[in-house]
């Protein structure tokens, strides 16, 4: 008994990462605190946390009350952990028309992070963000889950997309990956043959 003491307790102060797995989840409190202060250090804690937090992001999430700062640090934490994340997919998307651009951004790259085919239809509207940065993520993600429909959206932006007609740069980017995404739709294999030895 006294062996598995000290083992659990070794685990504990030499390796931060087991923590969780001697924890509850963190309460809401606290995972309101860490996701409205929004540095790096917080949000190392939030990821920490992984999983185990799902409970209080959906309280934060489906309270009317809580903070712009609250909720696109709740977002941009689900964006980067691991799990189950689906279930969070709604909040994220009645966030993409929120007033706050911190929030949009956050609820942007949530729906990026794990958008699939069904999520097409916002990634494309996506494209005319804004954000340099959320039209590009958008254009990546749109490549390896988007079927027909959505080459000939991304034909239509590359054609009228005037919103970013001042970055060159991007509109290189979504045609890059307006191709790829044409190429795999069509069964065609972009990448450069193997070098002859």
């Amino acid at each position: 008994m006294r062996r598995a003491a000290i083992l659990l307790f070794a685990l504990w102060t030499c390796y931060p990462e087991c923590r969780p797995l001697f924890e509850k989840g963190p309460s809401t409190k606290l995972v309101r605190g860490l996701a409205a202060y929004g540095e790096s250090s917080a949000m190392g804690d939030l990821d920490r946390y992984g999983a185990a937090a799902f409970p209080a992001y959906e309280v934060i999430l489906s309270d009317p009350k809580s903070t712009p700062r609250e909720v696109a640090g709740v977002l941009a934490a689900l964006a980067r952990v691991k799990g189950p994340r689906e279930p969070f997919l709604p909040h994220a998307l009645r966030r993409l028309a929120h007033p706050d651009e911190y929030v949009r951004g956050a609820a942007a790259g949530f729906v990026i992070e794990i958008g699939t085919a069904a999520e097409s239809p916002v990634l494309v509207a996506l494209l005319s963000s804004e954000d340099e940065f959320i039209s590009r993520r958008a254009a990546r993600t749109l490549a390896q889950v988007g079927g027909p429909t959505e080459v000939d959206a991304m034909d239509a932006w590359l054609r009228t997309g005037s919103a970013h007609r001042d970055f060159p740069i991007l509109r290189d980017r979504v045609r890059t990956y307006r191709d790829e995404l044409d190429a795999r739709v069509r069964g065609v294999n972009l990448a450069p043959p193997p070098r002859e030895k």
